[in-house]
């Protein structure tokens, strides 16, 4: 399974989610609301001094990472016709059902995932709730919660992955 970028994938998204949090958080430095009393606002970007340059050198690193990461999709489905990864589609790409080892594999992983997903999504939202966090910093921490989710499941595959190494 060496070279086999579903096995990688969760590392490829987990770099695309900390490039969206310096975007998100360079937006935030960037931005101003304001809002008046008729019920209207208004939405302002500023893009002066640092933080400009920050966001623009964010934007533009993760554009280049976007196409890096589309062209080694590309490679892979290329060197693997049979193990496609598709970049649109509903179905999560960690779901590999390969085999019986790698199914069962998805299984252990998504199940940890899931119990993750049980105990972070409650706390956030009651942290959000009772903190009145700004919406920058609920963006954060979901994209915080997606990253995790990406090494609970690289990590889980990964050990999987090793154990069958050494026993072969």
């Amino acid at each position: 399974m060496k070279n086999d970028m579903r096995v990688t994938l969760p590392l490829w998204q987990m770099g695309a989610i900390v490039l969206m949090m310096i975007v998100t958080v360079a937006i935030n430095f960037a931005t101003k609301t304001a809002t008046f009393t008729d019920d209207g606002f208004e939405f302002e970007v500023s893009v002066q001094g640092s933080v400009g340059v920050v966001l623009g050198i964010a934007i533009i690193i993760f554009t280049i990472y976007l196409a890096f990461f589309l062209a080694r999709i590309a490679k892979h489905n290329k060197q693997f016709p049979d193990r496609k990864i598709s970049t649109f589609t509903f179905k999560p790409q960690e779901y590999i059902e390969d085999d019986e080892l790698f199914e069962e594999i998805t299984k252990q992983a998504t199940k940890k995932v899931y119990t993750y997903y049980t105990w972070t999504l409650p706390l956030l939202v009651g942290a959000s709730l009772g903190g009145f966090w700004s919406r920058t910093t609920i963006l954060f921490g979901i994209l915080l919660l997606a990253m995790g989710q990406y090494w609970i499941y690289y990590r889980t595959m990964r050990k999987f992955l090793v154990q069958e190494e050494e026993e072969e």
